[in-house]
């Protein structure tokens, strides 16, 4: 070895002890500025956010830490924040990895995701509330303020300054107003925009009148004030106001009284609005279109075709022939229960509705009356008034509660229980109404046999049922592929001998009908796997996950949530569901995406025409295509291939069925008839039951469940939680009965099944075995919100109260504790209970009153 080689050697012996050397000190560095660093956990509730946590100990990094390389100061940051927070982070740059972003850019991320969730202008608000407490010093106080305002930035501008007064000064209860308020200052931070007191106040009204409509419009019935109070243009000068009036959200009209008004001011109100702070020349509804009586220069609010008589509100409907028969004689009387208050009537067979006189009207508390949609006449031919007519709830013999319709009338004299009544609440025993053919009396109204609707659809719409591929007309599905995505081409998969018959048919058929067609090349394909269906017909599936899928951008039109559309079959009696054929097949691809959709079988390529089952963008294709068909269809649903229709009455499912049938034949669409229901007292749809009373579980699922047997390992007993995560909605404290299992799934758990997790698997089957019945959402009925806690977790319950003081549940709610949060004390758990609960059933709750329970009685 000569001189030059020596020398190199000692080089790299030296180069290579310095690099040892430093990663060395680089490790203590970071080790010993790790155990001057505290674990960041996120709460910014009491303030804790990563820029408030990097503000005390960000410099420590950045000067003690000045020689550490960048990827070791990033080690040591991530290595800092708590389970959960680096679990949400490493989530949120996925498909990255923690460890290759740059330390620069971890702070910019990390400011990001767990910064202040409160809005500018809630922090300001919220620095303006600051008192100082019982125990507080002035030093403590004076550091609060000084850390509070730092973080509400008040550097305000006047009228920044007028607003939050503004928003403070409103009252307690206007919370609603507040929120609003809110939000219009946050967004006009976000935009760059001032806004003023002015303007803000104008913003306030507005959303005022907008909610005082849309609560006349849409809840009628509910509005009592409104109904018992006469128009203002009816009212005599100096009547009495009702005193229950409030500014924010009137349920009566405005006051005018004849009190002197200060000089330009108006002296009555607004004939467009109903407000007494502007000139109906200056309204900004002076030209818009009544939604009641659809006439311009008013909102329905003020509409006078509404109009009293003897305090009684009468909305127009259209107009049946009725008879009713007043018999006379000795009465038959029962006792019935109408909206929570015993009442004596007499049952008249002879009556085909239940009238009431205006004194028991007046006992019920006045409800709402809608008018008559009947022509009256007594067992003489003489027609006479009614008032007009309401539903109720009314239950005989205590039997569950049932809606029905009372028609209100001055001309008689007893209260007459009809027809409807006595069949609807069996006063008279099914058996005995049977021979009488009573339904012969009410040959007026409209009986629609199912038989024969099925029979006029199918004649008036055969094309609708016909048994070929159905062919979208309005629209071609188009996939959009990834910047830079490369064909991917695999080759066929075998087919077991057995199924080559059903294959090749399944092919020869798919060809028939224009599905797919054979081609001699194509960059792009995908293989096909064969699968039995439960008809015993073989289903060809393409296993686009092999390439395409990945290459593909994917299409967010939004699937519909199943909650939202059990929210809205509230009320409907009758339901019909409707299935299409081959669904995703019937629409056609362009031609730019047919050429990507190509499949590789063991007799060739064949190119689909149509949008085939597997692609990742089909289902938001779809339901883009069902969402514009049904829409504008009132009472219509769909969810992908299944399109559900409910009414009231079985004359409204008629009318809205033929709509829907006709807009079908005009987009191309098919029907499979044998798998479609019609007018059904119940539905099985999304895997659950629905039906008038409100929804439960599939009962189809029962013998599974109860020939399910017990879990053997991790795997299987991850499949049957989520088996009972299905269930959830319908289980009071879910929670609690899976905990122990949920214990066993932990990775630090060894495997081992006891006695007290059999039990638990037990009674979690019984439950699921039992009756189990959710009702429907109504927004007309008072809520509560019940919330209680445990040691391992917290439950809630959203209920409805029904007018004869019966609570039935709308939904249950779970959630497992974390180990932070077991550790809180029992007050706290309870706290965080009410919290959860609000938060779950937050789209049932918000804009409305209701009652929140606890038994936890140190929080009341």
């Amino acid at each position: 070895m000569d001189a030059k080689q020596l020398q190199q050697v000692l080089e790299a012996v030296l180069k290579q002890q310095a690099q040892t050397t430093s990663t060395a000190n680089n490790a203590t560095l970071a080790s010993a500025l790790s155990g001057r660093i505290t674990t960041f956990n996120y709460d910014p509730e009491n303030g804790s956010t990563f820029e408030s946590w990097f503000k005390r100990f960000g410099t420590l990094i950045n000067d003690d830490g000045k020689d550490l390389p960048d990827a070791s100061k990033v080690r040591l940051l991530v290595g800092k924040l708590g389970e959960e927070e680096y679990a949400k982070y490493s989530n949120s740059v996925a498909p990255d990895t923690p460890d290759i972003i740059t330390f620069n850019d971890t702070v910019k991320n990390l400011k990001l995701l767990f910064a202040d969730t409160r809005s500018l202008f809630v922090r300001r608000f919220e620095c303006l509330k600051i008192k100082q407490q019982p125990n507080q010093d002035i030093d403590s106080l004076i550091g609060q303020i000084n850390a509070a305002c730092e973080n509400a930035n008040m550097a305000l501008t006047k009228e920044d300054l007028k607003c939050l007064i503004f928003i403070i000064a409103l009252r307690d209860d206007a919370h609603d107003i507040r929120q609003k308020c809110l939000q219009i200052l946050e967004d006009a931070r976000i935009k760059k925009k001032s806004i003023n007191l002015k303007e803000l106040a104008e913003e306030c009204r507005a959303y005022q009148l907008v909610k005082e409509s849309a609560l006349s419009l849409n809840n009628p019935r509910a509005d009592t004030n409104a109904i018992r109070a006469k128009p203002q243009h009816l009212k005599d000068k100096g009547g009495k106001q009702n005193q229950k009036f409030v500014r924010h959200f009137a349920k009566a009209e405005p006051k005018l009284t004849q009190t002197s008004q200060p000089r330009g001011k108006p002296t009555h109100a607004c004939a467009s609005c109903g407000r007494t702070d502007h000139w109906r020349n200056d309204c900004r509804f002076k030209d818009v279109t009544c939604n009641k009586c659809k006439k311009k220069g008013h909102i329905a609010k003020v509409c006078r075709s509404t109009y009293t008589a003897n305090s009684i509100s009468i909305v127009q409907k259209p107009v049946k022939s009725f008879f009713t028969i007043n018999n006379q004689g000795e009465w038959w009387k029962v006792n019935v229960n109408i909206n929570g208050s015993s009442h004596r009537m007499n049952v008249d067979t002879g009556a085909q509705a239940t009238l009431i006189t205006t004194q028991l009207w007046n006992k019920l508390g006045k409800p709402t009356l809608f008018s008559a949609d009947i022509e009256t006449m007594n067992c003489n031919g003489q027609s006479f008034a009614t008032e007009g007519k309401f539903d109720c709830m009314v239950s005989y013999n205590n039997s569950t509660p049932i809606e029905l319709t009372a028609y209100v009338s001055q001309a008689v004299k007893h209260d007459l229980m009809g027809i409807p009544w006595i069949k609807e609440l069996e006063v008279i025993p099914k058996e005995i109404m049977k021979p009488c053919h009573l339904q012969s009396i009410s040959a007026n109204l409209p009986i629609t046999d199912k038989n024969s609707l099925i029979n006029s659809l199918q004649t008036n719409f055969s094309d609708v049922f016909g048994k070929e591929l159905g062919h979208v007309k309005k629209f071609k599905a188009h996939l959009y592929l990834k910047h830079g995505a490369t064909p991917t081409f695999c080759k066929a998969r075998p087919v077991p001998y057995g199924a080559l018959p059903a294959v090749n048919a399944e092919l020869d058929r798919l060809v028939e009908i224009g599905a797919i067609k054979p081609i001699n090349f194509s960059h792009w394909a995908a293989p096909v796997l064969a699968v039995k269906k439960k008809n015993g017909k073989t289903r060809i599936c393409i296993d686009f996950s092999t390439g395409l899928n990945n290459a593909l951008e994917l299409n967010r039109h939004p699937l519909p949530r199943p909650e939202d559309i059990y929210m809205a079959l509230n009320g409907a009696k009758f339901f019909s569901r409707l299935d299409l054929r081959d669904a995703y097949l019937q629409m056609e691809l362009d031609e730019e995406s047919k050429k990507l959709c190509a499949i590789n079988t063991h007799r060739g390529l064949f190119q689909c025409q149509r949008l085939p089952f597997g692609v990742k963008s089909a289902p938001s294709i779809f339901q883009h295509l069902i969402d514009q068909l049904i829409s504008g269809i009132s009472g219509v649903f769909g969810y992908l291939d299944d399109i559900v229709i409910a009414s009231k009455t079985s004359k409204d499912h008629t009318k809205t069925l033929k709509l829907l049938l006709k807009r079908i034949q005009d987009y191309g669409l098919k029907l499979q008839l044998e798998k479609c229901d019609f007018l059904q007292e119940k539905l099985l749809f999304l895997g659950h039951v629905v039906s008038p009373e409100g929804i439960k579980p599939d009962p189809g699922r029962s013998e599974a469940i109860r020939n399910m047997p017990a879990p053997h390992d991790k795997s299987t007993l991850r499949s049957f939680l989520g088996a009972l995560t299905y269930y959830g909605r319908f289980i009071k404290k879910m929670r609690e009965i899976r905990s122990p299992l949920d214990e066993l799934l932990k990775k630090e758990i060894e495997w081992k099944w006891t006695e007290t997790h059999q039990k638990a698997f037990e009674r979690a089957k019984e439950i699921m075995l039992s009756d189990l019945l959710l009702t429907h959402y109504d927004p007309k009925l008072p809520i509560i919100v019940a919330a209680d806690a445990s040691k391992d977790g917290i439950g809630a319950t959203i209920s409805h109260v029904f007018p004869d003081k019966t609570e039935k549940v709308i939904e249950h709610a779970s959630c497992t504790l974390t180990a932070a949060q077991r550790n809180y004390s029992q007050i706290e758990k309870e706290a965080l209970a009410l919290i959860f609960a609000v938060q779950k059933f937050h789209r049932m709750l918000y804009g409305r009153k209701f009652t929140l329970q606890t038994d936890h009685k140190p929080l009341v």
